[in-house]
């Protein structure tokens, strides 16, 4: 985990903060889809809904 926060602050210096961000809250959804598919968690309407709109936000923010 400290490896992904070193990772993620060295993107904020080399990179533009309004395009880092949005791939890592994208993170978020990968973490969905790998619950679902390794750990065969249930998938409600609510998660899909919420996996929606954070790809919803990050597509509004990256343009």
């Amino acid at each position: 985990m400290r490896f992904c926060r070193l990772f993620y602050f060295k993107a904020l210096q080399i990179g533009e903060a309004s395009k880092v961000i949005p791939v890592d809250k994208v993170s978020v959804v990968f973490g969905i889809l790998f619950a679902f598919m390794f750990l065969n968690e249930a998938i409600t309407v609510k998660t899909v809904l919420g996996g929606c709109l954070i790809v919803l936000g990050t597509i509004v923010l990256a343009i």
